[in-house]
Order: structure tokens, then C-alpha cells, then sequence
């Protein structure tokens, strides 16, 4: 008789079959949840890819820019000839086709020169234009 209590006992605090896992609809919540949660991760790791390159892209044409620059400005004003130079062959290979870059001398005034640098290269399909200023003076570098 005291066995017939333990185990009338035991089997009390056992939860009836039906309660145990997850409903279909638990189940389909969390495919959906964990579904969404992918894709919108999957979107963020590729916007970041595309932000990367953006910036690689966008360094390599600044410094190719401020190299020529600083050689144009090194040479000194009097070698500076108003008019426009095709630097293309200077632009590193990272840059993807198509491509170009070009400088511009200019007089602003007696004995100032202005030099705009545009460098153009493609990122993803999309051409991208960028445009870099300065100025030659006469007196020396960083001197108008």
C-alpha cells in the first residue's frame, strides 16, 4: 500500500505528454525570427563591403592626388605652364576601369598659380569624380 502512494505521487508531478517541446506555432515564429534576422545581417555585412572598398578606393585617389601635388609644387612656380596634364598612367591599378585623372594649372593672379587636381574611377559600377586644389606661389611653397 505505501508503494501504490509513492508511485501515485510520482506519476502526479509528471507533466502530461501534451505540454512537452514547442507548439507549430513556436516553431514557425522562430524560423520566420530567426529568417529576418539573417537576411537583414547578410544586408549589413554587404553594405559594410561596399562602404570598405568605398573608402580604399576613395584613400588610394587621395594620396595619389597629394603626390602630385607636392611634386608639381616641389618643381617651383616657374616651371608651371598654364594648361592640362593627363596623369592616368600615374593612377594605381586598385582603381578600377574606367578610370582617369588630369591636373590643371592656372594664373589667379601675378605670381600665384592654382593647380586642380580631378581624379575619376569606378566603385561597383558607379563613377566616381573627385577634385583637389591648390595654389603655386611665386615666392615659395605655402607662400602667396
Amino acid at each position: 500500500m505505501a508503494c501504490d502512494k509513492i508511485s501515485a505521487n510520482v506519476m502526479k508531478k509528471t507533466p502530461p505528454s501534451s505540454q512537452a517541446g514547442f507548439t507549430l506555432v513556436e516553431v514557425v515564429v522562430t524560423i520566420v525570427v530567426s529568417g529576418l534576422f539573417i537576411y537583414a545581417s547578410t544586408l549589413a555585412l554587404q553594405r559594410m563591403a561596399y562602404i570598405n572598398e568605398q573608402a580604399e578606393d576613395l584613400t588610394i585617389a587621395n594620396a595619389t592626388a597629394q603626390n602630385v601635388v607636392e611634386r608639381i609644387r616641389s618643381a617651383g612656380y616657374l616651371t608651371l605652364d598654364d594648361g592640362t596634364t593627363d596623369i592616368t598612367s600615374q593612377l594605381p591599378g586598385e582603381l578600377l576601369a574606367p578610370r582617369n585623372a588630369s591636373y590643371t594649372v592656372s594664373t589667379e593672379s601675378p605670381g600665384l598659380k592654382k593647380l586642380d587636381v580631378d581624379v575619376a574611377f569606378t566603385i561597383q559600377g558607379k563613377l566616381q569624380q573627385h577634385s583637389y586644389s591648390s595654389f603655386v606661389g611665386e615666392v615659395g611653397v605655402g607662400q602667396y
